[in-house]
């Protein structure tokens, strides 16, 4: 089974700088344990200048540049980006938190 979780998530491991991001870094932790499973973690950020991958066996992660705009918030900015990322993993199970 290949799950998506989408949401804020550390840039550094163990470095965790808020409430959603440790949630989602937890549940990470507790799904990486599950046999079989392909985790992908999609992680829209203003804080990388470029998209990245990161591969942590089991999980890959996806940094996605979220354009700075302060007209609309949150995650609204990086919808469309999240959505070509999903097309392209094609999870069964989407987890969204932000």
């Amino acid at each position: 089974m290949r799950v998506a979780l989408v949401g804020p998530y550390p840039e550094e491991p163990g470095c965790v700088r808020g409430g959603v991001e440790a949630a989602n870094y937890c549940l990470s932790q507790g799904l990486r344990k599950i046999d079989g499973l392909d985790l992908h973690i999609v992680v829209p950020t203003k804080l990388i200048q470029s998209d990245r991958r990161v591969l942590e066996d089991p999980v890959t992660i996806h940094y996605l540049r979220k354009p700075r705009v302060r007209l609309v918030p949150n995650m609204l900015t990086a919808i469309g980006r999240i959505r070509r990322k999903l097309d392209e993993i094609q999870p069964d199970v989407v987890h969204g938190q932000d």
